[in-house]
């Protein structure tokens, strides 16, 4: 039998709270939706020119029951609002060279006016390549937050 190489990816957030100097550190996962899996084949084939650019982080990642939604890898877009929106850098992890980290820092004046409960990265072209959800985040002007999303080639 062959082995399939299969997408999937994790989050790391490190909040930095500014009048405390104390730091904590989330992790939560993430599904590389059916466009993400698209691009990586169109990729491979055809060497396509859209690139992961952002990272937007939503409202609606929050269901009925209180809990994170579930994610449908049809998805296409986020299920709330876009709040946030920014360019990430990327790198290819020197320990790991299948896996890419996107990296960006929410400064002390970004997303501080809705919680933000979904992230997604965003292709050049607009397409999502990867959606999460998870229990509010209620930032305010008090903290930064570092995000790291790896995605690896397993």
């Amino acid at each position: 039998m062959i082995d399939v190489i299969k997408p999937k990816g994790f989050i790391k957030a490190e909040i930095k709270f500014k009048a405390t100097g104390e730091t904590k550190i989330i992790e939560f996962h993430n599904m590389v939706l059916n466009s993400g899996k698209e691009f990586l084949a169109k990729c491979l084939l055809e060497g396509s020119k859209p690139i992961i650019a952002n990272i937007l982080f939503g409202d609606g990642g929050i269901g009925e029951n209180g809990q994170p939604k579930e994610i449908s890898p049809n998805c296409d877009k986020l299920y709330g609002i876009t709040r946030v929106k920014k360019s990430v850098t990327a790198q290819i992890d020197p320990e790991t060279p299948t896996q890419v980290i996107f990296s960006i820092v929410l400064n002390e004046d970004e997303g501080n006016d809705h919680p933000l409960n979904e992230m997604g990265l965003e292709l050049s072209d607009g397409t999502l390549f990867s959606l999460s959800t998870f229990a509010n985040l209620n930032k305010n002007d008090q903290m930064e937050v570092g995000y790291w999303w790896f995605v690896s080639m397993l």
